[in-house]
């Protein structure tokens, strides 16, 4: 135990207990005196000899080689949209305006409650949402309400979750359907997926209805699938799409979107993050950035080993904290930020669904520059609904998922789409090592988890590991063989309600630093809507309806090598 780097205190790297303060001076271990409130616990520094510095001296805050020599700086490629054209930017204030969905009240707060997660609170979280799935299949007229275990020898309809009969990975041979408390009295049933044909995709916590046969009342042999309803896409006004245009001029809405960690693993110097606030302020600074976390990452070498000689949340503010506010005061009031923690973050609270970083953390910049949103979270951008979460759950998927699949089919889109039609920002059940996932949480505040709270996104950020992407992901509910049938019915109806043919844009930035070296990041630029452009003209609009944004036929996404 030392005591920080007041001029008192030892610097060497072991420390003597005789050389502290003794409490009669009023000011050490035992006293309560004026130096109190300075005193800090740090972690003494495994390594012979070493001593102590202050955050200026650390060699660990020093750019290492590895991003300094990094190869291939500035490359961008065009994902979608490469032929979209673009008016010239006015820089007037205001271009965006951005809003957490349901306010402060809706999301988790700092102080919350966490670590109190049991059996019971698990049991709930999982039947609310097999729950939900039978009341949205029962207002399309189908009938769901029998166990799964009943003795059915004509096509009925199950609703359950899909799980393992044993520990290990989900096969076709230890595939289990557990119906809900309500209906089913939590009862297990095996799952039979051998008469469907083609493409399969299945995973531990997926809610599903089966339309199939249960002639023993112990294997239920499925003939069609339903994944999921997915909500319908939102809809907006010509009025306010034209207000929209009337901020952005014909150059549309300027977005960049990167995702931690922001630092190399040789070093906390954060020269990627660095580099991407130098070189977007020195261009055209966009309307909205998204940094999404981890910013302090409590998996850095650096962290893991215990050497650091402060705490993670003075890091935090010395560094990206820093670096943000000097990029606001640069870029001006116009520029907005947008930042999402992660779990990862050594200075925050590490619980899923996570509360926002503190706002009073950015006091020092004008109001409304910086918004600080829950993990996952829902927030506005004019007319555009985005969700994100900084949870790597399309890695996650792909490690847990049962699939068969035809070839050349879409697999990243497949993951991506099992989001969107389970309604979930983390669908898997039992959550992956590290996922922090507390269903009492969840149970508490539960738009944090629904990703279809007020709609399905237009713009759904899923940071990850896997290959930085962007694609036009469908919002219409998926299966296997649904055209027809009970289920059949029940999707068609949902599609019609999706709202739009371009459905949702799915993007994934890569990771800004990667390993020794630098990432990607994302920049999407986005036209005004044709409605929008007439409305803000003066010209009569071809209807006064809600129309859908459409936001994937609009959109042109560059991912660039930081």
């Amino acid at each position: 135990i030392g005591r920080g780097n007041r001029g008192g205190a030892p610097r060497g790297g072991a420390v003597d207990l005789e050389d502290l303060p003794h409490a009669e001076d009023g000011d050490g271990l035992g006293g309560v005196g004026a130096g109190e409130a300075e005193f800090q616990l740090r972690t003494a520094v495994p390594v012979g000899g070493a001593k102590k510095r202050i955050l200026a001296d650390l060699p660990e805050l020093a750019p290492g080689r590895g991003f300094q020599d990094r190869a291939g700086r500035g490359h961008a490629k065009v994902l979608i949209g490469e032929g979209l054209q673009f008016g010239e930017r006015a820089d007037a204030p205001g271009r965006a305006v951005v809003e957490v969905v349901g306010g402060r009240e809706k999301q988790v707060p700092l102080a919350v409650r966490h670590l109190r997660d049991g059996l019971e609170g698990r049991g709930r979280f999982i039947d609310g949402r097999i729950a939900r799935l039978a009341v949205e299949l029962r207002d399309r007229g189908v009938e769901c309400d029998r166990p799964v275990s009943a003795i059915a020898n004509e096509q009925t309809v199950f609703c359950g979750w899909v799980c393992c009969d044993s520990e290990g990975r989900l096969n076709e041979a230890s595939i289990m359907l557990e119906g809900g408390v309500q209906i089913s009295g939590g009862s297990r049933v095996k799952l039979d997926v051998s008469k469907i044909p083609g493409n399969l995709s299945l995973f531990p916590g997926q809610v599903l209805a089966v339309e199939g046969v249960n002639p023993s009342g112990h294997c239920l042999v499925a003939n069609r699938l339903l994944y999921g309803l997915p909500r319908p896409m939102p809809l907006s006004r010509p009025s306010e799409l034209g207000d929209a245009v009337r901020r952005t001029g014909s150059a549309g809405l300027d977005l960049v979107v990167a995702a931690g960690p922001f630092s190399t693993i040789e070093d906390l110097s954060y020269a990627p993050l660095e580099a991407l606030l130098e070189h977007i302020r020195a261009g055209t600074p966009p309307d909205v950035l998204v940094l999404i976390g981890p910013f302090v990452d409590r998996e850095h070498p650096h962290i893991t080993s215990g050497a650091l000689d402060l705490t993670f949340k003075d890091l935090f503010l010395e560094k990206p904290r820093s670096l943000i506010e000097k990029y606001c005061e640069a870029a001006g009031a116009g520029a907005k930020v947008v930042l999402l923690p992660a779990v990862r973050d050594a200075h925050h609270l590490s619980v899923f669904p996570q509360p926002a970083l503190p706002a009073a953390d950015f006091s020092m910049l004008p109001e409304g520059q910086v918004t600080c949103v829950g993990n996952p979270g829902l927030f506005r951008v004019n007319e555009l609904l985005v969700g994100c979460t900084s949870h790597d759950i399309l890695k996650q998927l792909s490690g847990a998922e049962l699939q068969r699949r035809e070839p050349g089919a879409d697999r990243l889109g497949r993951l991506a789409g099992h989001v969107i039609g389970q309604r979930s920002f983390y669908p898997l059940f039992p959550p992956a090592p590290g996922a922090c996932l507390d269903t009492q949480v969840a149970g508490r505040y539960p738009q944090a988890l629904d990703l279809g709270a007020v709609g399905t996104p237009d713009l759904l950020l899923l940071p990850s590991d896997l290959n930085p992407f962007a694609k036009n992901v469908k919002s219409a509910p998926a299966g296997a063989e649904i055209e027809d049938g009970a289920l059949g019915g029940a999707a068609k109806g949902a599609a019609g309600e999706s709202g739009g043919s371009a459905g949702l844009l799915c993007l994934n930035p890569g990771r800004l630093a990667r390993g020794p070296t630098g990432g990607t990041y994302a920049r999407l630029r986005v036209q005004p809507a044709a409605a929008g452009l007439d409305h803000a003209a003066g010209a009569p609009a071809a209807t006064n309806g809600a129309q859908p944004h459409e936001l994937g036929n609009r959109s042109r996404v560059e991912i660039v090598r930081i």
